[in-house]
C-alpha cells in the first residue's frame, strides 16, 4: 500500500531501536522500541507506525531508556524509565510525558542522566553519575544539581560528557578508556578537564 514519506521535518533523534521526529509545526512523532515507555504513547508496547505524541515541542532528546522534550513555553517534560533521570525527587517511571522543570534553555541526555541548561547558562544534572559524567564526585541524585556555569551546550556519550563553555573552550568528564575525553590520557576523570585541541 502507498505510504506517505515524512516531510517538513526539523529534527530527528535516533536511539538503537527508536526514532523521534520533530516536525516544523512543532509536533513530535515517534516509532520503535518502547519497553520502558520511552515513546510517551501511554503504553510499553512497541510502535510500528509513526504516531504523534505531542504538540508545541521545541526540542527533543532521546536515550535508550528515557526521553525528554522542551516545549515552546520552555518547560521540560520526560517519559520512560526514571532512575533519578526525571529530577523530580522520585524513581517513578512514566509511559506518558510529565512536566519535570520549567524555564529551560536547552538540555542533554545520557543513558541514565538528564542535563539542563538554564537561561543564566548554568548546567544542572540528575540521575546516575557512576561514570563521572556529572564531573562532581556524587554517585546518584534524583533532583537536579548545579554542576557547572557559563555553559552554552552539552553533548553526552554512553559514559562521558563534553561541555562547551561561553569562552568557546571544551571540557570533558567521565570514562576515558578509549581517550574520548581528549586530554591526552586514558585516565578516568571525575571532574571536568580541558580538552587538548591542536
Amino acid at each position: 500500500a502507498f505510504r506517505f514519506v515524512a516531510s517538513n521535518v526539523r529534527k530527528v533523534e535516533a536511539t538503537p531501536y527508536g526514532a523521534f521526529i520533530l516536525k516544523r509545526d512543532n509536533t513530535l512523532w515517534v516509532c520503535g522500541s518502547n519497553l520502558f515507555g520511552q515513546l510517551g504513547v501511554g503504553t510499553t508496547q512497541n510502535i510500528y507506525d509513526i504516531v504523534k505524541v505531542a504538540e508545541n515541542v521545541k526540542d527533543v532528546y532521546a536515550s535508550y531508556i528515557h526521553t525528554i522534550m522542551i516545549k515552546t513555553d520552555n518547560s521540560l517534560w520526560a517519559c520512560g524509565a526514571n532512575f533519578g533521570t526525571f529530577g523530580n525527587g522520585t524513581d517513578v517511571s512514566s509511559n506518558t510525558f510529565i512536566r519535570i522543570a520549567k524555564n529551560i534553555k536547552s538540555a542533554g541526555i545520557g543513558d541514565n542522566q538528564t542535563f539542563i541548561i538554564k537561561p543564566d547558562n548554568s548546567l544542572w544534572a540528575t540521575g546516575s553519575n557512576s561514570d563521572g559524567t556529572f564531573g562532581p564526585t556524587i554517585d546518584y541524585t534524583d533532583t537536579f544539581i548545579n554542576i557547572a556555569n557559563n555553559i552554552t551546550s552539552i553533548k553526552t556519550g554512553r559514559s562521558h560528557s563534553i561541555i562547551l563553555k561561553s569562552d568557546n573552550t571544551l571540557w570533558s568528564a567521565g570514562n576515558n578508556e578509549y581517550g574520548q575525553l581528549g586530554d591526552g590520557t586514558k585516565t578516568y576523570k571525575s571532574s571536568f578537564v580541558p580538552m587538548v585541541l591542536p
